[in-house]
């Protein structure tokens, strides 16, 4: 993938990470790795190996609380 795909891609996990969020439908720490890390989708100066990294902890992170809790995020 491209960096400016990589980018769009952190952005979009992380829209998905704010809804769930909003929805209340996890704790407030199912996002610790990601929140560890200090990658973000705006900062456009970093490489593709930061943001890859960076889409690793958040969907791992995703994936974690999605089979943690799925009563509470399917309903």
């Amino acid at each position: 993938m491209r960096q400016q795909e990589l980018i769009h891609l952190h952005a979009l996990l992380l829209e998905i990470r704010r809804y769930l969020e909003q929805e209340e439908t996890l704790p407030p720490d199912a996002f610790a790795a990601y929140d560890a890390q200090s990658v973000r989708p705006a900062h456009i100066h970093c490489g593709k190996e930061a943001h890859k990294k960076a889409i690793a902890h958040l969907l791992g992170d995703l994936i974690y609380s999605v089979q943690r809790h799925p009563h509470k995020i399917t309903r």
